[in-house]
Parts: C-alpha cells; structure tokens; sequence
C-alpha cells in the first residue's frame, strides 16, 4: 500500500528514499499518537503498525514517526495534538502532557471509553495514562478487556473497534464512575482547575500525589511508596484511584482516619517517625514541594488535636507554628505552668482528676503528656487542696481512717507523705466532697 515516488536526485533524497501512504488519515481532536498510528496502519492494509513501519525501511534505515507524519502532509500543529508516546522502533521523541514522563503512559495495551469508540474509532490521548481510568467526557469507566473472551487489548493491532476474537469492542457495559473518581481523572488529564481546599496543581503533580498515596489504607502501608507494580493494568489503577479518591473527599476528615488508622497499627511511640509509619517520610520528603503543603498542613492540624506526644525544636520537618502551639506538656511544664509541683500533677493524673497520656521514650522512660487546656484545672485543684485535719473534719472521719482509705486505695492524695517524704499530706477538696456525698 506505500508507493514510491521518483523525486530529483537532491541531497534529502540521498539520505532517505521517501515514500507516501495513500491513504492519508487526518488526525482527530485529543487523538492518541498510537491510535492515529493504528489508524494509519488499518487504513493502508497493515495488520499493526509494526508492519506499517517494516514496510517503511530502506538503505538508509526504517523511517521516524515524524518523518511519516511529515511526508503525510500532516501539519506541524495537527502533529503536536497527537500526544503520547508511540512504539520504540518508531524512534520519535514522544508529545507528552505537560510535566510528565514516558513512564507515566501506557506502552502495551489499549483504554477505551464503550461509547466513544461507538461514536468515533479512536483512541483518545489521556486514556493512554496509566492513572486514567474513567472517559471525562461521558463520566464512564474505561475498559481494557474484550466483552466476549476477557482478553486485554494489545497495542500491536490493525482494528480498534474489534478483539482478535471477533468481538466488537464498543459492546463493554457503560459503568458510571463516581463523582469524585471523575473530578480525579479529570484533574490527572489537566482538564479541571482545582477548588479550594485543593491548590493549583499541575497534572503532573496530581499523578506524583497518586503515585505515593493511593496504596495507604486504614489496615496497612506500602513497602515502596511511589513504586506501584503493574499500573499498566486498569484494574490496579482503578483500585488506587478511588483510593486516593476517597482519601481527598470530604477533606480532610477522611485524611484524619486515615492517620487515625496507622497510628493505631504502629506501637506507641514519642517518635512521629514510628507512630506514623511511611506516611511521615512520604508526607516531608516525597511530597514536599510546595504545591503538597496542604497535605502537611492538615497532618499537623490532625497533630495538634490528637497527637499525645510532645513536639519540639528537633521535629525540624514540622512548621515553627506547629512546634511553638502544640498542647502537649510534660508533667514539668505543666506544673510549671500551674505554679505546683510536678508531684502534685502526677496525683492528679493517678487520681484521674485531670487526663493525662503515658507513653514510652526510646530510652524505656515513660512519661505522660497533659494537655494546655487542664492548667487552669491543675491550678484550681491545687489552690483547693487540704491537710489531713481538714480532710477529716470534713468527711467527719479520724486522721486514721482517712489514712486507712489512702492505703486501700479509696483515696488518692494529692501529696503523700509516704510517697513523696513530704512534709503534710494535701487532699483534692473536689474528691472529697465526692466521697462525702456517697
């Protein structure tokens, strides 16, 4: 189906003996570079585009994807449309969406939306993206599999309509995709400006965000982030798209579970390191160019509520806002704070008094966190504190049977001169007048 075409003996004809096709498709709007190829090859009665290029081969070397286009009569503005990568021997270097890379396509087999390929045979350019999984226009999933016997669609082919079996491939079930799986796509295809909370990132950097946080569930985190094995198949891709998907909807509560989750699979530990796992790296290190701050922002902010440990000057990831307003204090800060000892706050968190978090250091020590908000009541509690004769006479008790009560664990003083070798005994007036009561 090529002919060749006797030109003057110039010095582009020394190089390479030209040829044209005759037949000569135009590329169409948003059109795959490998569809249009396949179009081209089953128009001029090649079985795949493989064979449209062996029959391109000369003494001077098979032809370039853009030598054909070229010779085509394709123009130069049509050409840059056709985007994606193209096969290997065709040695074209490859109009890809901005930011992106070869490795973010697909290189063996084909996507197709059932009612497009229905309306016209081609090959739109995003369903080459290994993350696509839904057509944008018609809000359907993609599909990669032949309706009749299951077989995946190989880019080696001369009909895009129909399966080496027979089966026509516009026949797929038309499944609709989730609202929020199709504002996703459309972001990964740079056809949708983001809306707050969300900034203004590139495609490319939607797919970097993808990458790394698609494989986190509330039961467990990938070995490799960022490394995905076997994208290339839309099933694995569909799977971490809702995931990433269900991850940014409602933002950020269903974040916050998630980070809920991991620190619940994590031992407990002062390290933001060990009690969230590979989320930490991913989040200051994989995902810390600027466009991702909003994810830091609402891990801090998730911090800030329900973190128990400490966060201080060597958290040096963290923002210095985060670091100079974070509510947990040690015990000696908190008393510090309340103008009492630290022994004084330890009883009031035995007594249960006032909450407090124990956690275990690296070293072993264990240590309880109390949070801002409870000074003021470590203030109060201390302020009402009384003697052992002032305990007494209100629970109209003698001395030894309020001794009797703190050695049977019915009363918790606040300062015991067993404990702590103190000089008198203090008692909270707020437990007190509880047992008086009882």
């Amino acid at each position: 189906m090529l002919a060749k075409v006797d030109l003057p003996e110039t010095d582009d004809s020394k190089r390479r003996t030209p040829w044209r096709l005759l037949v000569r498709p135009r590329p169409n709007p948003h059109e795959a570079a490998i569809g249009y190829l396949i179009r081209v090859a089953q128009a001029n009665g090649f079985l795949t585009p493989r064979q449209l290029w062996l029959a391109t081969l000369s003494s001077q070397g098979p032809m370039t994807f853009d030598e054909l286009t070229d010779w085509m009569g394709i123009p130069v503005d049509s050409r840059k449309t056709l985007l994606g990568p193209v096969p290997h021997y065709w040695k074209s270097t490859p109009t890809l969406l901005s930011g992106l890379c070869v490795n973010d396509y697909n290189h063996h087999f084909i996507r197709w939306c059932p009612r497009c390929l229905k309306d016209a045979p081609n090959l739109r350019n995003s369903w080459g993206l290994k993350l696509q999984c839904v057509c944008t226009e018609h809000r359907l999933l993609l599909a990669d599999q032949c309706p009749h016997c299951g077989a995946r669609q190989r880019i080696e082919r001369n009909n895009l309509c129909r399966c080496l079996c027979g089966a026509s491939l516009d026949g797929c079930d038309q499944i609709a995709a989730p609202p929020n799986l199709c504002q996703l796509n459309e972001k990964l295809a740079g056809g949708l400006a983001a809306k707050p909370p969300f900034p203004a990132l590139a495609a490319s950097e939607w797919h970097r965000l993808v990458r790394f946080l698609g494989q986190f569930t509330t039961e467990s985190q990938p070995e490799r982030p960022g490394q995905i094995s076997g994208l290339h198949h839309l099933d694995v891709a569909s799977a971490i798209m809702r995931n990433t998907a269900d991850l940014l909807a409602e933002w950020p509560n269903n974040f916050n579970v998630l980070l809920a989750a991991i620190q619940g699979l994590m031992s407990p530990s002062q390290s933001l390191r060990r009690s969230f796992g590979r989320i930490y790296r991913v989040l200051y290190r994989d995902l810390r160019a600027p466009g991702f701050q909003f994810l830091r922002d609402a891990f801090e902010t998730y911090l800030h509520e329900h973190w128990w440990g400490f966060v201080c000057k060597r958290n040096r990831s963290l923002s210095p806002d985060t670091v100079a307003n974070h509510p947990r204090l040690t015990e000696g800060t908190a008393a510090r704070e309340a103008g009492t000892s630290r022994a004084v706050v330890r009883h009031l968190v035995q007594a249960e008094l006032i909450p407090g978090i124990e956690g275990e250091l690296p070293s072993g020590r264990r240590v309880r966190s109390i949070h801002q908000g409870d000074i003021q009541r470590i203030v109060a509690l201390a302020e009402g504190a009384m003697s052992l004769t002032e305990a007494a006479e209100l629970l109209a008790l003698p001395e030894r049977r309020i001794r009797e009560m703190v050695a049977g664990e019915l009363l918790t003083p606040l300062v015991s001169r067993r404990a702590m070798k103190a000089a008198a005994w203090l008692f909270s007036r707020e437990q007190l007048s509880k047992l008086s009561q009882l």
